[in-house]
Parts: C-alpha cells; structure tokens; sequence
C-alpha cells in the first residue's frame, strides 16, 4: 500500500545565506576542515521554500532551531528529492528507521552521501540531478542525523559504510549500495526531517557559477576569490586542493567566463604553483549545460539592469 505524502507543519521561513568564509573555518588534525560553510541550517534561496518539518511531528521550533539544536561535530545530512523520501519510508512501512545505500542504484549511483550541512546537501543533490543520478523535482527533504560514532564504527568496520574528504575541505559520509545504515534509538529520537517545498535544487547550478566567480569540485562549489584569500605561512590553505580540483574541471573554459580580475587571481595562482592550464576537464555536452546556464544568468542579470 502506498504511504500517504506527510502533511507536516508549516514554520517561520528565514532568510539565512551560508556565508563563506574559509578563514573562520575549524581545522581538524590534518589541517583540513568538514564543511566549507560556517552555518550549518543555511540554505540559499530558502526564503523562496515552503518549509515544513517532517520530523518531530509536533514542536514549536523552527527548523533552523531544530537544526541548530543538533550537535554540530556529528550531525550529517542526507539529501533526497520528495520523491525518493515517499519511496524510501514506503519500503519501511511508513517509518525512517534507516538509511539505505541503494536510493539511486536505478541510475547507477550506488551509494547513499551524507555531509556536514543544508547547503553541502543541497549542493550535493544538485550534482546528482545534474549528473543524471536522479530525476528533478521541486520539492526536496533534507534527513539530519546526529550521528552515534560508535553505531557508525560499527558499521564501518562491517564496510557498509565509508567516508573521505573532498578536496580536504568537505567530509562526506556513505552508505554503500547493498547496505543501509540501520539507526539506533538515540538517533531516531534526536532526527530532523525538514522538506523544502517549491525548492529545485537545480538553481544552485545558475547561482554557484564560473561567471560569478564559482568553481565546482565535484558536488562542491568553490568561491575562487574568497578561496585565495586563505594562505597559511607556507603560502597553502585548507581550500587549496578543492580550488585546484574546480579550476582543472572547468578548464580553460571556465578562466574565459570569468570576469577578468578573478580570471587574472585564478591564473596567478596557477603559475606560482607551476599548474598547467588545460580544456575543461568535461564532456561537450556538460560543457553545453554550463553554457546554457551562464546564457540565462547573463540574459537575468540584464533585464535586472533593464529594470532599475
């Protein structure tokens, strides 16, 4: 029997954006970070969302209370459409009681990411939509977890479970395909579930772009001017690497849309570490994508100008 689409409760709609600010990033031992964002519960363009939460049923709170009422070093958070949340509680008799690793093993994505915050999990969906790995929606549900570490050893000794960083910047915990991240009590009794109606996470692939001084590091959208601001004594940073993997995807291609101060920063920061510059590190056809998106910023941005 299908699982009836929850009706949950309508909440305050804020305006957060997720400043970037990588200097005020927390280090960890290796001298690398967990997220890029500062704010956890921000979301761009949240104000735009019906937000409503899923999960608990029924509180006072806010959302960006909920969220912030998680504790910050373990929580992670699964992305998913809407879609992909009705199946995945239908196959659970109703209740989330895990996360399984196969929510996209139809289109050939085979594990399930959890990350640090809102932002690093809408950004996440997108490349995923983006990539093919899923279907667009325009409602998104965010899972956040706070993680017991020793569930999650646990599981990860099993290998039903990994992480890794990406770029050294983004800590990007998964639930492999054939698996599920079974959750215990304390988990369950501590989850937020939090749907963003009326949200497409496909706009986050026209705001985080090469024209506006964007690169992207896999799911991981790199701000490059705010980026080189970030240099320990030895001339390195913790973005560093997430910076170089973003500016070798986008290319040559990428430097040629980028206004020409950012261009010139970019291009100095490639010649002092001897990096060379080479054509997108992308298929013609995501090259096109890209292209596009860029057209319709641009052609925004004028009639914006148009306007005032």
């Amino acid at each position: 029997t299908p699982v009836p689409q929850p009706q949950p409760q309508q909440t305050t709609q804020t305006e957060h954006q997720p400043p970037i600010d990588y200097k005020s990033l927390v280090l960890l031992g290796q001298k690398s970070t967990a997220t890029t964002y500062v704010d956890r519960a921000a979301l761009a363009n949240e104000e735009e969302a019906t937000i409503r939460i899923l999960k608990p049923e029924e509180t006072d709170k806010t959302a960006r209370q909920l969220l912030l009422g998680l504790d910050g070093k373990t929580t992670t958070v699964f992305s998913f459409t809407m879609e992909e949340y009705v199946a995945m509680i239908a196959e659970q008799e109703g209740t989330l009681t895990y996360i399984p690793g196969d929510v996209r093993a139809g289109k050939r994505w085979l594990q399930t990411i959890g990350v640090p915050t809102i932002q690093d999990a809408a950004n996440q969906l997108c490349w995923h939509v983006s990539k093919g790995h899923t279907t667009p929606s325009s409602s998104t549900v965010m899972v956040a977890i706070q993680l017991d570490l020793n569930n999650w050893c646990s599981h990860h000794t099993m290998k039903h479970v990994n992480s890794f960083q990406r770029g050294y910047s983004l800590q990007m915990r998964q639930v492999l395909e054939g698996f599920q991240y079974n959750l215990t009590a304390e988990e369950l009794s501590t989850m937020v579930v939090v749907n963003y109606d009326n949200y497409n996470v496909l706009q986050l692939a026209s705001r985080f772009v090469w024209s506006s001084g964007y690169v992207w590091a896999s799911a991981m959208p790199v701000n490059v001017l705010t980026a080189l601001e970030v240099k320990d004594d030895e001339n390195n940073s913790h973005i560093m690497t997430a910076l170089i993997q973003g500016l070798y995807n986008g290319g040559t291609t990428c430097l040629k849309i980028m206004p020409k101060h950012i261009r010139d920063k970019a291009l100095e920061f490639l010649l002092d570490r001897n990096l060379a510059t080479t054509p997108a590190n992308m298929s013609d056809n995501e090259i096109q994508q890209v292209g596009n998106k860029e057209s319709r910023k641009r052609r925004a941005d004028d009639m914006e100008v148009e306007q005032k």
